[in-house]
């Protein structure tokens, strides 16, 4: 039986999708997706200009940090892949 879908993220207006998937991806299991989400956003709206492929490097980067330092003091995770 299939699931039923109940929300679905406007892509054309989430500049961010891919960085979203990615951290995601990689944090599965560690951290909620909605905390993920949080911090991400958090970190794009620290930024004075707006989001470009160039920018979302600086801004994976930053949320990936902030998580890896979030899970880390929970004891979850010690290193960053």
């Amino acid at each position: 039986m299939a699931t039923e879908i109940t929300a679905i993220r406007n892509i054309e207006a989430d500049y961010l999708w891919s960085v979203r998937e990615d951290l995601q991806s990689r944090f599965a299991g560690i951290v909620a997706a909605e905390m993920i989400d949080d911090v991400l956003d958090y970190v794009a709206s620290n930024r004075s200009a707006r989001v470009t492929a160039f920018s979302k490097i600086f801004i994976e980067r930053e949320a990936a940090e902030a998580l890896v330092s979030l899970a880390g003091t929970r004891g979850e995770l010690s290193l960053a892949a």
